[in-house]
């Protein structure tokens, strides 16, 4: 890769992230209701009140969280009380209690559900040319998380074989799959491409086979 085209990779990098870092969490309400999302959005809403945090303004809050650099409660709540007086709304309280019970509610079919509905809408829109060699080109990747230690969790998910039985942290184990797409520039001097991921499938480990869930239904992806 020559100077140019280095350079036009930075310039394309620092333009994602720009985006990234101006949107808000409104932004992000704004496509979970748009015509899209929204019947998978409502389909997985779980039974609840209209108040100060709702599933879809805390998915949002979530989401815009988790991209901040202070990807701290309080900076998401202060945030969302911005564009609350912004938007001529009454004063709410900043305190972060009502906001992390209210994610800790979010349903996780939920979030796998529009996870995978966006990949598939991104994969929709990818064009035929942006294929390597004409081929879809899928990769798979897997990890593990650290989960709140809390009764529910412990008996849900897996703990560390070096733990003592309800001792430190539950575990979870993620995979996931996603479409790589090349998007090349033009009129560059030097053509630069650019990866295109969507993330099109996840699935986590909860019970008595933990690690083997997540890589068996990977397999049923691909029909192994």
């Amino acid at each position: 890769m020559d100077r140019n085209a280095r350079s036009h990779q930075r310039q394309t990098r620092g333009g994602v992230q720009s985006r990234a870092r101006r949107a808000q969490a409104v932004d992000y309400f704004n496509i979970l209701t748009s015509p899209g999302l929204l019947d998978i959005t409502e389909a997985h809403l779980p039974e609840h009140r209209e108040r100060l945090y709702p599933p879809t303004v805390t998915l949002s809050m979530f989401m815009r969280q988790a991209l901040e650099e202070d990807a701290s409660c309080q900076k998401a709540v202060n945030g969302w009380a911005a564009q609350r007086a912004a938007d001529g709304l009454r004063p709410m309280s900043v305190r972060t209690g009502g906001y992390c019970r209210a994610r800790q509610r979010l349903p996780l079919t939920m979030v796998r559900e529009l996870t995978r509905e966006t990949g598939r809408q991104l994969h929709q829109q990818a064009r035929a040319a942006w294929k390597w060699r004409g081929r879809p080109v899928k990769l798979v990747d897997g990890t593990g998380i650290s989960m709140p230690d809390t009764p529910s969790n412990q008996a849900r998910f897996a703990q560390a074989s070096s733990q003592a039985e309800g001792v430190g942290f539950p575990l979870a184990y993620l995979v996931a799959v996603r479409r790589d797409y090349r998007r090349c520039s033009k009129g560059a001097s030097n053509k630069f491409c650019g990866r295109l991921p969507s993330l099109t499938q996840v699935a986590h480990g909860t019970g008595a086979s933990k690690r083997r869930e997540p890589a068996q239904q990977a397999q049923q992806w691909f029909g192994m």
